[in-house]
């Protein structure tokens, strides 16, 4: 980690360097900073060719001197001298000597090794392996699919059995998919168990997967959760997924939520453990034992992963198949060789990583896996090291939201700068790099549009993430069985704690011993959701501490008003659901996200100190917490890229001057701040915000009294590409105007947006629409043509219990991918099922129908996936 601790440190000293007007003392935090750069690269060219003692030692080296060497700078900076740099200088002479040591070391060695010939890793294209490639297998896939749909009539479990890396959860994926199931079950919920499994969060997740669950269930019992959810499946044919799971325990907890009503419901489960497949069935067959890939299938498999655009050549390809020869048909194992090689595009290279390879693939199985893993780690590029192993402090089999992973990243300061790319952009580079080496997975629902929205990383991946980066002190896990924060860790010293992730812990009230932790710059409460009565979180004990993230739990008791004083915090995330006194006074200077999400009825202002935190790069609230600011005391946030929940009030001149950079605004206002009055003019000064691209209205109105009346097109931002509506009750023919939007991509209308019993688009709009989202906003009847809608894409329906049918001139569509439906009348999927088979009669077969919860159908009350095309 010594290249992330020096990007780290050179971050730091970065922005001393952007605050310190004085060029005379300027010039001595230039001179660090121009020495840490070089040091970097000296360290970068070194480590990628050697594993050497010398190498590892003086890089172990390098990391505790940058950690302490930042510890010394920030909090000296946290002094108040950033226009003085004198205290700062005796830190760096007392460490400089140390540098050129190592400096020097490094250059020494570094003319001892070889030349790296052709070593030229493509980072730069996007991801093409949004998912993984199920190869072979095709007979036991039928075999599957008897036992599953046919024979007796009673509730059995079917069982897929193999090694870690051997493609369960991909096998298993590909039969709830297949439209055989489909067709067969009214409903199919899935879950993913895991080695540390929360009987409540299998619960919600079953619960969630077959009907739409209130907020308030969330504090109902298990025993009362697991009653709703027997109900749930009460009389229905049903196929439950589950996957992942590691012990009989795990299914005792869950097997009596299951009612075996003689209709032929079954159970498809995914397991290492033979004796669990064993327990689950009570001794009765069938369950399907993975085998190994034959070597057509695991080279197959391979050139899928590995050129996926070019062929080739017969060098490459003589070496391809002896790696693959002794992957001995492994899939994780040939997934993660070609993700290594896929990025090498030198004949001389390949053959050097093919030796590596082949001297790991003797091993067993488990062990290759391991090995393999290790080795694509240390042929990664220097500058993604850190963002593949901070994967680990995310719970085992967790979806992960790639927008929160993005902002933690840029909090953190181990990412590069980039010429000419902001640094989210460079953390989703970034997060390409690793899913097209196969190290992460982009889940396959999320990547509409191109954008991944959730990616998730294989259990094996994710333990060797989790081992990898607490021996080089990276991070620090707090398990269920491990809640003793006093402990001492066994892998490392306890001193050098610089992140804390709190994925589990029986101790609500959590103590940080100054000793232990006070070097801790993270801390994360990314487990299952629970409520925290008291954190005891003392400002002493965190001074350096740039990011806390407690948005997944819910503090309440007194409001911890010490976290609004960490000078040097980043990322601030958390819930609140106690008592607190308005207006909160701040002093987070250097805060970069801040979301605040308030549990409580009422109104909460934070200070207008808000205003002049100039590093503030994305705000979201759940109500309105900002003033108006003044215009003496406030600064223009010129790094500001996202705001939600904006005041309609404050949607002034003079509050976008302070906002001039802004990508994504939501508008967030309530009916009890406005009484009988109009509503605020949110349109006068938009069309200032020059680079907007995203905006949406949350208003909250009242259908009696308000509504939201839309201004002419020209006082829209002219970049906006996405549009959500929320509680507007803005009559239909508005969308007319929104139609006129030279550029919108993305219209969503949720929650009675719109109101109306009919919908007709004008002619001449929607000329980009590529995505539309109808959700509780809908007309009994919608009459469009595909012209209206030419470039239209995708189109989901949610909740729209009044709409009668989508208009069946959509068959003429030559854009439309997919339809999905959830809980609408059987009628609309009846329509969306006519326009996907009018599409394949003249020859368009790739329009994917997906419905679920069909309202006022016992029988057909699920998931009815259609598939078009191969």
């Amino acid at each position: 980690m010594a290249y992330a601790a020096l990007t780290s440190l050179m971050g730091t000293v970065g922005k001393i360097l952007q605050q310190n007007p004085d060029p005379e003392k300027g010039e001595e935090m230039k001179f660090l900073y121009e020495t840490l750069g070089s040091l970097r690269a000296i360290l970068e060219d070194s480590v990628k060719r050697s594993d050497l003692e010398m190498i590892k030692r003086l890089e172990a080296q390098t990391t505790q001197m940058a950690y302490a060497l930042e510890d010394k700078v920030e909090l000296a900076m946290e002094s108040g001298i950033l226009g003085s740099l004198n205290q700062i200088k005796g830190h760096i002479d007392s460490t400089m000597n140390d540098w050129m040591k190592i400096k020097t070391s490094y250059e020494n060695h570094v003319k001892a090794l070889p030349a790296n010939e052709g070593f030229s890793p493509d980072s730069s294209k996007l991801s093409s392996q949004p998912e993984n490639v199920m190869v072979g297998h095709n007979n036991e896939l039928d075999l599957m699919l008897d036992h599953l749909t046919r024979g007796s009539r009673e509730l059995k479990v079917v069982s897929i059995v193999g090694m870690g890396g051997i493609g369960k959860t991909t096998f298993a994926t590909r039969i709830y998919y297949d439209p055989v199931i489909v067709s067969r079950f009214d409903t199919r919920p899935m879950v993913t168990v895991s080695q540390e499994f929360y009987v409540r969060r299998l619960l919600l997740g079953l619960l969630n997967s077959i009907t739409s669950i209130p907020r308030e269930i969330c504090n109902e019992s298990d025993g009362q959760l697991a009653d709703r959810l027997r109900k749930g499946l009460k009389g229905r044919r049903y196929l439950i997924f589950i996957d992942d799971i590691w012990s009989t325990e795990a299914w005792d907890d869950m097997k009596l939520c299951f009612p075996d009503d003689g209709n032929g419901s079954r159970i498809l489960l995914t397991t290492r453990n033979t004796e669990v497949a064993e327990y689950a069935s009570m001794n009765e067959p069938p369950f399907h034992r993975m085998r190994l890939l034959s070597f057509d299938e695991s080279w197959n498999l391979f050139h899928s992963k590995v050129f996926t655009k070019k062929g080739l050549s017969s060098e490459f390809e003589k070496i391809g198949k002896e790696v693959v020869k002794k992957c001995r048909g492994l899939p994780l194992t040939i997934i993660i060789v070609a993700g290594l090689l896929s990025k090498i595009h030198s004949l001389v290279e390949w053959g050097n990583v093919a030796e590596d390879v082949n001297s790991l693939l003797y091993e067993c199985p488990d062990k290759q896996c391991s090995r393999l893993i290790d080795l694509s780690y240390r042929h990664l590029p220097h500058h993604i090291k850190a963002c593949f192993l901070y994967f680990g402090v995310f719970q085992e089999d967790t979806e992960i939201n790639v927008k929160r992973l993005v902002k933690l990243w840029v909090a953190e300061g181990f990412l590069e700068v980039e010429k000419d790319k902001n640094l989210e952009e460079v953390a989703k580079k970034c997060l390409e790099d690793l899913i097209d080496r196969s190290l992460v997975f982009a889940d396959k629902g999320s990547t509409r549009n191109g954008k991944i929205k959730t990616c998730k990383m294989h259990d094996l991946l994710h333990g060797f993430c989790l081992r990898e980066a607490q021996r080089e002190n990276f991070l620090r896990v707090i398990q269920k069985k491990d809640d003793d924060l006093h402990a001492k860790p066994v892998l490392f010293h306890p001193k050098f704690h610089r992140r804390i992730s709190i994925l589990s812990c029986d101790n609500y009230k959590l103590y940080f011993d100054h000793d232990t932790y006070n070097k801790a710059r993270s801390i994360l409460f990314l487990g299952k959701p629970y409520y925290i009565p008291d954190i005891k979180l003392e400002y002493s004990c965190f001074k350096l501490l740039r990011v806390l993230d407690i948005a997944t739990d819910t503090l309440r008791g007194n409001f911890p008003k010490d976290i609004l004083c960490l000078f040097h915090l980043r990322y601030l995330a958390f819930t609140f659901a106690g008592s607190l006194d308005s207006p909160l006074d701040m002093s987070l200077w250097n805060l970069e996200t801040f979301v605040f999400d308030y549990r409580v009825c009422g109104c909460i202002y934070f200070a207008e100190e808000i205003w002049r935190m100039e590093q503030l790069r994305h705000l979201k609230f759940s109500l309105n917490c900002l003033t108006q600011p003044s215009q003496e005391k406030c600064l223009v946030l010129e790094n500001l890229q996202t705001f939600s929940g904006l005041n309609p009030l404050n949607c002034t001149k003079e509050v976008f001057k302070r906002i001039p950079n802004v990508k994504k605004l939501m508008i967030l206002g309530h009916m009890v701040q406005y009484g009988e009055s109009e509503m605020p003019d949110c349109f006068n000064d938009l069309a200032s915000l020059g680079k907007l691209e995203s905006l949406g209205f949350h208003i909250q109105t009242n259908i009696n009294h308000l509504n939201l009346c839309l201004p002419p097109p020209g006082n829209f931002p002219q970049n906006l590409k996405k549009l959500t509506f929320i509680f507007t009750y803005m009559p239909w023919k508005n969308m007319d105007i929104v139609g006129m939007l030279p550029n919108l991509e993305v219209l969503k209308l949720r929650s009675s947006a719109c109101i109306g019993e009919e919908w007709e688009p004008s002619e001449n709009g929607f000329h980009q629409l590529k995505f539309l989202l109808l959700h509780c906003s809908d007309p009994n009847y919608w009459k469009a043509t595909s012209d209206h809608f030419p470039l239209l894409e995708h189109l989901v329906l949610r909740d729209c219990y009044h709409l009668q049918e989508i208009p069946l001139d959509f068959a003429d569509s030559l854009t439309l991918q997919s339809i999905e439906i959830e809980n609408c009348e059987r009628s609309v999927v009846t329509s969306a099922e006519q326009i996907q088979e009018e599409q394949r009669n003249l020859g368009v077969d790739d329009l994917i129908v997906r419905a679920c919860r069909i309202r006022g159908c016992e029988d057909e009350d699920h998931i009815s996936q259609s598939f078009g095309g191969s």
